[in-house]
C-alpha cells in the first residue's frame, strides 16, 4: 500500500509539476462562484462552482474534492493539467457545458453528474489531495 505522500508525488507528477511547483500552496486556490438552486432550472442541473488559482505558481487539483455537509465528495478532481496561475476552472453540476466561460476551463460534476447542492442552506468545502480543508464557503 502507497503512503499518502507518495500518492500525492504520483499525482503532482501526473499533472507535470514537480520540485518547486510540486510543492505549490493549495491555499492559492478560492471558490469564487456558486450557483445553487438555478431558478431557470428547477432540477438544478445547472449548479456550478467557479474556483480560481490565484496564486503564481500552477496548482495540481487531481484528487481535490469538492463536498458539503451530507457528501463530503459530491465531485472529486479527475487527472488533468495542473490549474495555472489566473487560470478557472468550473464544476458543472449537470447538463453539457458548452460556450468559452471567460477561458475557464469547464468540467461536468463526477458523481452521477450532478453536484446537488443543498437550496436551504449549507457549508461548501474544497478540500485538497490530503483531505486538508483549503477553503469553506457558507
Amino acid at each position: 500500500m502507497k503512503t499518502t505522500s507518495t500518492r500525492a508525488t504520483m499525482l503532482l507528477a501526473a499533472c507535470g509539476l514537480a520540485g518547486a511547483a510540486a510543492t505549490a500552496s493549495a491555499q492559492s486556490v478560492a471558490i469564487t462562484e456558486i450557483m445553487f438552486n438555478p431558478a431557470f432550472n428547477p432540477d438544478n442541473t445547472w449548479e456550478f462552482v467557479e474556483i480560481v488559482n490565484a496564486g503564481d505558481t500552477p496548482v495540481c487539483m487531481t484528487g481535490f474534492a469538492l463536498g458539503d455537509a451530507e457528501d463530503p465528495e459530491r465531485h472529486v478532481f479527475p487527472l488533468g493539467p495542473a490549474l495555472e496561475p489566473g487560470a478557472t476552472v468550473v464544476v458543472f453540476g449537470g447538463g453539457v457545458p458548452t460556450g468559452a466561460f471567460g477561458g475557464a476551463r469547464a468540467l461536468r460534476a463526477a458523481f452521477a453528474g450532478r453536484l446537488n447542492l443543498s437550496n436551504d442552506g449549507d457549508v461548501l468545502t474544497l478540500r485538497d489531495r490530503n483531505d486538508v480543508v483549503v477553503q469553506r464557503v457558507s
